[in-house]
């Protein structure tokens, strides 16, 4: 593997992982990321649960 390849491997390494360091802490603060359909079906209800909450 060349020099370049390697770093830019590297750079991509490096933007995932601040990625799912970035969505594990979002996951840590948000206790709705445990239900199932957060992102989908109930995605909506969710956003008024924040809301209310708030």
């Amino acid at each position: 593997m060349d020099k370049e390849a390697f770093e830019e491997k590297s750079k991509e390494l490096k933007e995932i992982t601040k990625s799912s360091e970035l969505n594990m802490k979002i996951s840590a603060d948000d206790p709705f990321t445990k239900l199932i359909g957060y992102n989908g079906s109930l995605k909506t209800q969710v956003k008024l649960c924040k809301s209310a909450a708030l």
